[in-house]
């Protein structure tokens, strides 16, 4: 707040200097009041259920053999 005759020149009648309260003002601010609070939002029950399934089934089983002649070297086969 800038009184509006701010900065002026005074007279020695004008000016009043005397002890004691002249004007009482209350000065208030404002402070933020942050805080984190943790809340039961939803409760939520898990329950496992076992299951066995026992499934038979046929299929064909490829097997791959390899051949390998190499000149001079000796040749072995087994059979399993």
């Amino acid at each position: 707040v800038t009184p509006a005759d701010a900065n002026r020149v005074a007279n020695a009648s004008e000016a009043n200097f005397r002890e004691g309260e002249v004007a009482h003002l209350d000065i208030y601010e404002e402070t933020p009041d942050i805080h984190k609070e943790t809340i039961l939002r939803e409760e939520v029950r898990v329950k496992k259920v076992v299951e066995h399934d026992t499934v038979e089934a046929q299929e064909t089983i490829r097997r791959e053999e390899l051949d390998v002649d190499a000149h001079g070297l000796p040749v072995e086969r087994r059979d399993a």
